[in-house]
């Protein structure tokens, strides 16, 4: 990925292009030397640039602008690797987050995608499932999970409203292999999704992933929602994940 970024200490912008892999384990040092050479060798004011990426990091999260996103979806598409060049960086704030990593990126108007072989053996599906023992035990609300189970429950569609806004929601019993349970609330576009994927399933307990999805407690039960619309859905997948969880 190809990045460019500024940085400014009470002087003109500086503009540098650095290059990086997608998973941003390199930049750090590249920054570094940038950082050296404006400070003529002294590394202690990096602490003033606009970003940093720890070596450990694995993921990112990216957003689009509404305005942007038909265009960069005609432009991009999902499991592909891309060099990215005119990106900006900065810290991952807010309340909705999709990764812990301490900052973000925004694509802008000239943002570049140039799509390339994945000669780096990045895996193009990077889940980080967690077990509904732990789910079922957590106290921490709003935290970002994967899960994969088997659907055992659906309710019918109904419609509710919040902040003055209507949206449906589909309420969902999901299972693991060890019979645990909990629930999962489909909510807005995500209820299409699942409901135009049934019209056409005839399987009584079809596996599903859910990826970036929410942890809430209700009622006294932790459950899992989609997170806005940042959740990946897939039922029945063409996925190893599904093909190993199915022979189980």
């Amino acid at each position: 990925m190809l990045a460019e970024v500024c940085f400014n200490d009470g002087k003109p912008n500086n503009l540098f292009r650095v290059r990086v892999d997608v998973t941003l384990k390199d930049l750090k040092e590249q920054l570094d030397e940038i950082i050296q050479r404006l400070n003529h060798g002294d590394t202690r004011r990096g602490k003033t640039f606009v970003m940093n990426v720890h070596r450990s990091a694995d993921k990112i999260h990216a957003t689009v602008r509404k305005s942007l996103v038909k265009s960069f979806q005609a432009k991009i598409s999902e499991r592909s690797l891309y060099e990215l060049e005119q990106i900006m960086i900065g810290f991952n704030e807010g309340p909705f987050k999709l990764t812990r990593h301490k900052y973000k990126i925004t694509m802008m108007q000239n943002s570049r995608w140039i799509k390339i072989q994945n000669e780096t053996n990045i895996p193009l599906n990077n889940f980080d499932f967690q077990s509904f023992e732990s789910i079922l035990a957590s106290t921490v609300e709003e935290k970002i999970v994967d899960v994969i189970g088997h659907i055992v429950e659906k309710d019918a569609l109904r419609e509710t409203e919040k902040n003055c806004r209507k949206s449906g929601v589909i309420d969902l019993t999901l299972e693991d292999l060890e019979n645990r349970q909990f629930h999962c609330s489909l909510w807005g576009n995500y209820t299409d999704k699942f409901l135009q994927y049934m019209e056409g399933y005839d399987m009584s307990t079809p596996a599903i992933l859910m990826q970036y999805c929410k942890q809430q407690n209700y009622v006294g039960m932790m459950r899992v929602s989609n997170s806005f619309f940042g959740t990946n859905l897939i039922i029945n997948g063409d996925y190893p994940e599904f093909a190993d969880y199915k022979s189980k």
